[in-house]
Parts: C-alpha cells; structure tokens; sequence
C-alpha cells in the first residue's frame, strides 16, 4: 500500500519510477566518477613523491660512492704513509746500528 501510495505520489509529481531510477543511476555514475577522479589525483600526488623520492636516492647513491671512493684512496694514502714510516725507521734502526758499531770500535 505504501508502495502504491509513493508511486501515485511521484505520477502525480509527473516523474515515473523509471525517471527515478535513470536519476539515481546518474547520480550514482556522477559519484563513480568524483571517486575515480580523486583516485586518479591521488595516484598521480603518489607517482610524484615517488620521483622525488628515486631522485633523492639517486644523489644518496652518488653521495655514498664518492665517499666510498674517498675512503678508498684515503686507505691507499695510509698504506704507503705507513711503508713510508716502516721505511723510516728501517733506515734510523741502521743509522743507530751503525752509530753503536762505531762506538764500540
């Protein structure tokens, strides 16, 4: 009865249930697409954060192996700083045999 009395109602505001239903279709279409949309927007905020993010790896990629390089031939620098030094004292341990040689003679 209710049904019947809704629908006499919409007759008499001149829209059939079939006006209705295209209506709420549309409307929930418009809907589909607003969510689409935001979805879209959302993707694309994600997709360029994404890019900034890679870029930011980049330069800490390229950061990290120049240190590397650096430490690199920092520890190339300290080997021959300590041949240096083992040859150094090489040569003073001579200089100190040789100068005790000469006082005991």
């Amino acid at each position: 009865m209710a049904k019947l009395d809704k629908s006499m109602q919409l007759a008499l505001e001149g829209k059939s249930l079939a006006e209705l239903e295209y209506e709420a279709l549309r409307a929930q279409l418009r809907l589909s697409e607003e969510t689409k949309n935001a979805a879209l927007k959302h993707a694309m905020e994600l997709d360029r954060n994404l890019g900034e993010i890679q870029r930011e790896l980049e330069k800490e990629k390229e950061k990290r192996e120049t240190f590397e390089r650096e430490c690199a031939a920092l520890r190339d620098q300290l080997e021959i700083l300590r041949a240096e030094l083992a040859a150094t004292r090489a040569e003073r341990d001579r200089a100190l045999e040789a100068e005790r040689e000469m006082r005991i003679k």
